[in-house]
């Protein structure tokens, strides 16, 4: 179930064109950064997401999930 899940994840992310998404399940967030198309820039896990935001870290890039 979960499989399928994670599944219908990535088919919709393809179909937004998004660069990014994040995930707060930390098996679902190891399965999309693990099967991400190319075109995605990252994929980040939600306290990575809280982290930034209040400037524990600097730039994107420091991100574990950060594609590029």
């Amino acid at each position: 179930m979960r499989n399928n899940f994670c599944r219908n994840s990535l088919e919709e992310i393809k179909k937004s064109k998004v660069e990014g998404f994040a995930a707060s399940c930390p098996t679902c967030f190891h399965n999309l950064y693990s099967t991400a198309p190319y075109e995605i820039k990252g994929v980040f896990d939600v306290h990575e997401i809280l982290g930034y935001a209040m400037g524990i870290f600097e730039k994107v890039e420091d991100l574990t999930g950060f594609l590029e």
